[in-house]
């Protein structure tokens, strides 16, 4: 257990304050260059769950100018024992460091009423970690929060955030390959994508993937003849992954997250949702790849091309489950 403290003036327990009369502590903001920080006190052994999941029930007044810095926030800090029982000389290997993970790490909005804010954050599974310490950060430039409940608990799913935000556009430098789209269930088909996004996954078989999607997606497809007499062609255009298998390392598998038909005219399309899907191999990489498949093709053509890709705020993230029914 962590040693007591002595009272702050920027925190404090008030009575009935919180949701149906409860007890709700109460944490103000010091200004943008200070952190307050409250920790629970007893330590949380480490259960070997591939995550920590917290959820407050909160109400804020908090002025936060930037929600990937500011707002109220969790932080794990996992110990090594280096004895029997936890004590000062444990060895601290693992910083959950909020300030690093951006938007996802902070809860920025304001409310009047009390509302949940989640937090679920991976553990390293190789650092020998025995046990976790649990805290509260409040960074912005006025306000509190009051908060009625707090639950920390083990997790059976690992985030992983894929957000690629702001916009960008081309007109050319696009790859083109034959994939098997996977969840979506059609045959091979013919995609011109970009490579905007890899990240390292611990994906094993069997584990249920889902991903959370929301964003815009641009692209214009054609044909022509000879190089002249080039049209304009309807198309599909979407976004999918390809994902690296541990076992060859050489071989990817494509999985359609979204795709929309554009016409010659309407070349924009607006995602918002999720798909879900089991993994049927181990997978150590996903990239990020929006595409646009061009359909309708006229024989007469004898050349295919897209000139036109974009994206523009994509929210993206993917949930791996660890277990398919969860254990608790």
């Amino acid at each position: 257990m962590l040693p007591e403290q002595s009272d702050v003036a920027w925190a404090r327990l008030l009575s009935g304050a919180g949701e149906g009369g409860s007890a709700a502590y109460q944490i103000d903001a010091s200004g943008l260059e200070v952190r307050n920080r409250m920790m629970y006190r007893p330590l949380i052994p480490n259960g070997g769950s591939p995550s920590m999941k917290t959820r407050l029930r909160l109400k804020s007044t908090l002025q936060a100018g930037n929600p990937a810095f500011e707002g109220i926030a969790v932080r794990h800090r996992g110990y090594k024992l280096t004895g029997s029982v936890p004590s000062r000389t444990d060895e601290e290997v693992w910083d959950s460091d909020p300030a690093s993970k951006g938007k996802r790490a902070w809860y920025s909005q304001q409310s009047g009423t009390f509302t949940d804010a989640v937090f679920i954050e991976p553990v390293p599974d190789n650092l020998g970690i025995d046990y976790i310490t649990f805290e509260l950060i409040v960074r912005a430039s006025s306000g509190q929060v009051t908060i009625s409940s707090a639950e920390c608990r083990n997790h059976y799913a690992v985030p992983y955030p894929l957000d690629i935000l702001g916009s960008q556009l081309w007109a050319s430098g696009f790859s083109i390959e034959t994939v098997s789209p996977g969840i979506s269930g059609d045959g091979a088909v013919r995609r011109w994508l970009r490579y905007i996004k890899t990240e390292q996954v611990n994906v094993r078989q069997g584990k249920l993937v889902k991903t959370i999607l929301k964003g815009a997606i641009t692209g214009r497809a054609f044909e022509s003849q000879g190089g002249n007499n080039a049209r304009r062609l309807a198309a599909e255009v979407g976004l999918m992954f390809k994902m690296r298998r541990v076992n060859p390392n050489t071989t990817y598998d494509y999985f359609t997250i979204t795709k929309s038909p554009v016409s010659v005219d309407n070349k924009t399309i607006y995602a918002d949702g999720s798909v879900e899907f089991k993994a049927k191999h181990d997978y150590s990489q996903v990239e990020v790849l929006p595409f646009v498949e061009p359909t309708q093709n006229d024989p007469a053509y004898d050349r295919t091309g897209v000139d036109r890709m974009g994206i523009t705020d994509i929210e993206l993230e993917m949930i791996v489950s660890d277990y398919i029914s969860p254990t608790q």
